[in-house]
C-alpha cells in the first residue's frame, strides 16, 4: 500500500477511534480524486453495526443502505438548478449514477441533469438547501449512531448558503458529522475552512484502501482512472486549437476562437472551460500513471504528443489556472476578457515549461 493510501486509511480510522459526538471534515483534491469514496467509507465506519478492526462489514442494515446513499440519517446536499420541482428527481438521479460511478464529476452531473431533466441552468448550492439541513439537525437521529450531512462539491455553495452553514459548523449538534467534498478548498470561505478538519485525497489510491468488504463491482473505487465524462469532438478540436495558439502566441487564432466559443451557447465559455479542466486533469493522470492506454476513451495520439512536450509541473499550472477561470465564470466574470487574459497567462507558462 502506498504512503498516501495508508495515511488516509489511518485518518478515517482515527475519526471512529475518537468517538467524538460531532465533527466536520473536508475531503478535497483534484477533480478525479476519489474524494467521495473516502468520505463514504468514513460514513460506513461511523455507522456500521459490525466493524471488524474498524473496517465496515458491508453487510449490516446500515452498511447496505449507506452504500446506496439511502439511509434516513444520511442527508445529501448537491449543486442543483434553481427549480424546486425537480429537486427530488435530481437527488434520485444522483444516487443512481454515483453508485455506478462514485467518481462522477460536476461536468458529468451537469450532463445528466440536462439529458434527464431538460435544464442547463447553473448548478449552485443555494441557501434553501442549507435551511432544510438546519431544520433536520434540530431533530433526533432516526437510528444511526452518527447522522451525516454530506455536501458534494461544497465549492458550489453561494455566499448566503455559506454563511448559514458557517453558523452550524460553529456549534454542530451532537451525534452529527458534516462531510464536505470539494475539488478546490480555496473556493470555500476562510471561516468555513477554519472549522474543518482537512484531508487531501490523491488521485490514485490502493484498491484495498477503499474497497468495501462486499467486494461489489459497483463499489470498486477509482478503477477507471481514465474515464472522461464528456467526450466531445467539437470541444476537443477547440482545446487543441487553443493550446496550439497559446504555445505559438498566435493572437489572431485566439481572437477567432474566442468569438467562435461565444457564438455557441449562452454558457459557451463556461462549458468549454469546464471541458478543458477535465481534459487537463486527464493529461495529468496520463503522465502520472505511466501513460496507460487512452485510445479507447479519447484521442490518444493527441494526448501522447501534447504530454510528451510538457512537464507535470506545467500541466498542473495550466489545470489550476483553468479551474480558477471556471470558478470566475460561474460568478459572472466577463467571458471574452477572461479567456484572453487566461490565454496570455498560458503564454508565460508554456515559455517556462521545463521537462
Amino acid at each position: 500500500m502506498n504512503n498516501n493510501s495508508q495515511i488516509i486509511k489511518n485518518y478515517v480510522r482515527n475519526i471512529v477511534k475518537k468517538n467524538n459526538k460531532s465533527g466536520s471534515v473536508l475531503f478535497h483534491g483534484l477533480s478525479n480524486a476519489p474524494k467521495l469514496s473516502v468520505a463514504q467509507r468514513a460514513i460506513l465506519m461511523l455507522n456500521c453495526y459490525d466493524l471488524v478492526e474498524l473496517d465496515p462489514c458491508g453487510k449490516c442494515n446500515a452498511c447496505e443502505r449507506l452504500k446506496t446513499f439511502n439511509h434516513p440519517d444520511l442527508h445529501i446536499v448537491l449543486p442543483l438548478p434553481n427549480e424546486k420541482k425537480i429537486e427530488l428527481e435530481a437527488i434520485r438521479l444522483w444516487k443512481q449514477n454515483v453508485v455506478k460511478n462514485n467518481n462522477l464529476s460536476l461536468t458529468g452531473w451537469k450532463k445528466i441533469i440536462a439529458s434527464n431533466l431538460g435544464t442547463e441552468k447553473e448548478l449552485i448550492i443555494r441557501s434553501e438547501a442549507i435551511t432544510k439541513i438546519n431544520s433536520v439537525i434540530k431533530l433526533r437521529n432516526f437510528e444511526a449512531k452518527k447522522r451525516v450531512i454530506l455536501i458534494w462539491h461544497a465549492e458550489k455553495l453561494n455566499s448566503v448558503a455559506s454563511n448559514k452553514l458557517l453558523k452550524m459548523l460553529e456549534e454542530p449538534p451532537d451525534e452529527t458529522y458534516f462531510f464536505l467534498v470539494a475539488n478546490n478548498k480555496d473556493e470555500l470561505l476562510e471561516t468555513i475552512k477554519s472549522r474543518l478538519e482537512r484531508i487531501y485525497v490523491p488521485e490514485k489510491l490502493c484498491s484495498t484502501t477503499l474497497t468495501l468488504a462486499t467486494k461489489a463491482k459497483n463499489m470498486e473505487n477509482s478503477k477507471n482512472v481514465f474515464m472522461f465524462d464528456d467526450i466531445n469532438d467539437e470541444s476537443l478540436n477547440k482545446f487543441k486549437k487553443w493550446m496550439r495558439a497559446c504555445h505559438s502566441k498566435n493572437i489572431v487564432d485566439l481572437f477567432d476562437l474566442n468569438l467562435e466559443i461565444s457564438k455557441n451557447t449562452k454558457n459557451g465559455h463556461k462549458n468549454f472551460m469546464s471541458f478543458c479542466s477535465e481534459m487537463l486533469s486527464f493529461c495529468v493522470r496520463y503522465i502520472i500513471y505511466k501513460k496507460e492506454t487512452v485510445e479507447r476513451v479519447i484521442d490518444g495520439g493527441f494526448v501522447n504528443k501534447f504530454c510528451k512536450h510538457l512537464s507535470l509541473e506545467t500541466l498542473f499550472k495550466l489545470l489550476k489556472k483553468t479551474e480558477r477561470a471556471v470558478y470566475l465564470l460561474e460568478r459572472n466574470a466577463n467571458a471574452k476578457i477572461l479567456f484572453l487574459s487566461l490565454s496570455i497567462e498560458f503564454f508565460k507558462i508554456f515559455d517556462e515549461n521545463k521537462l
